[in-house]
């Protein structure tokens, strides 16, 4: 049985406006800041990881879940920087509040459906519209992000999946070649997978629809699509322990596999990730 609820304050992010969809012993938790989903879990385990140490409040960006990276990810390209002004990182989605235009519900599936319209683009005519899609069932969590257009912009779906180590943890198959942001540069590698054992920042083009992250009682399934590029990232020890919303130590307990749409070609969004339930099986 499906289920729909409104709820304020989540956790330590008090005054949140958030919803929360529940089928069968899969739930998520969606706020409108952002259209951020917080949390995904199955009965008491959490597939996705949120900071302790979180903040939204004066325009800062919620750290875990699945933020939304939007028109841009990372720092703002020269090409939509028109005015060659300070522009936030990863763009401007994450930080605003979205609309929520519609929820549906069934027996086997819970969908809230999200609106953002944006008249502050100053490579785009007009204004933009974007759509958000969060769909629940026992066996997935679908996130898609669609926007009118075509015009030129990029998006990623920043996904921070809950490990037991992010040292332990693997995400497979990848392509053996790929842009480290760590060294800026294109580098080689002779395995199709990858490991976090330092400091990860990785982008990697023409990836797969199937992407896998293993650990210890773990096997997970990452469906994407709409997707030209996919990010994995772990902060290491250092870069953790210099921000202020990442607990110490908790940089061991996650690992960011994204599914990007990265190239300025003008193009129509359809961004899509799905996470495969692990615990439980699909119906035949």
């Amino acid at each position: 049985m499906a289920d729909i609820r409104e709820f304020k304050s989540y956790g330590a992010l008090l005054d949140l406006p958030c919803w929360e969809i529940t089928v069968g012993e899969s739930r998520v938790v969606v706020s409108s800041y952002g259209a951020h989903v917080l949390s995904y879990q199955v009965g008491t385990k959490p597939i996705l990881w949120l900071s302790e140490t979180a903040v939204w409040q004066n325009g800062k960006a919620i750290r875990g879940g699945i933020p939304i990276c939007w028109p841009w990810f990372g720092a703002c390209p020269q090409e939509l920087n028109l005015d060659n002004s300070a522009k936030p990182n990863h763009g401007i989605a994450r930080t605003k509040f979205w609309f929520l235009a519609e929820t549906i519900i069934s027996d086997e599936v819970a969908t809230l459906i999200f609106q953002l319209e944006e008249q502050q683009l100053p490579w785009v005519i007009g204004s933009v519209g974007l759509k958000y899609i969060v769909e629940l069932t026992a066996e997935s969590l679908t996130v898609t992000l669609q926007s009118s257009g075509p015009f030129a912009q990029q998006a990623a779906l920043h996904t921070y999946f809950n490990v037991e180590s992010s040292e332990t943890s693997r995400v497979s198959p990848l392509p053996n070649q790929f842009y480290d942001k760590t060294t800026d540069s294109i580098t080689t590698s002779s395995i199709d997978h990858c490991e976090f054992k330092s400091e990860i920042d990785r982008i990697y083009t023409n990836t797969r629809d199937i992407l896998n992250l293993t650990g210890p009682n773990l096997q997970l399934e990452i469906n994407q699509a709409g997707h030209d590029s996919s990010i994995v990232w772990n902060p290491g020890a250092i870069k953790a322990g210099q921000a202020n919303d990442i607990a110490s130590n908790s940089w061991q307990q996650f690992v960011c596999v994204e599914s990007a749409a990265l190239s300025l070609t003008p193009k129509k969004l359809c961004l899509s990730q799905q996470i495969r339930n692990p615990f439980v099986k699909s119906k035949p």
